[in-house]
């Protein structure tokens, strides 16, 4: 008894598809990051502070940094759609806010409301 043992002939086709997919999936997470990053900082301004998003690309884990005349320390704000930061990713936020003497922040959406978290150090 013989058995064929072949690769589908689309199988090509199939996994270009499969990565174009995965693809257009991660452009679309990060729209939604950016466009709630942009929400955060007009959060934060509606309230009276000077917000500012940090330019992405080198591994940075401050997504927002927003200043108050009323607060005496900045904050280093860690956008998440979710709320979920690991611990290695939470511990790292905190010692770059200590290295700048910055207040670590979380904020993410909960019941479609802004929670914003300070993750004392």
């Amino acid at each position: 008894m013989t058995i064929e043992i072949g690769i589908c002939e689309d199988f090509g086709k199939k996994m270009a598809a499969l990565r174009q997919r995965q693809v257009a999936s991660a452009r679309s997470a990060r729209r939604k990051g950016d466009a709630f990053e942009r929400a955060i900082v007009k959060h934060l301004e509606e309230l009276s502070y000077v917000a500012k998003r940090v330019r992405q690309g080198g591994g940075e884990i401050v997504d927002v940094i927003a200043c108050s005349t009323l607060l005496t320390k900045p904050w280093f704000v860690q956008c998440r759609l979710d709320g979920y930061m690991t611990e290695a990713e939470k511990e790292r936020l905190i010692l770059e806010a200590k290295s700048a003497n910055a207040l670590p922040i979380l904020a993410y959406r909960r019941n479609r409301t802004i929670v914003i978290e300070n993750l004392k150090w």
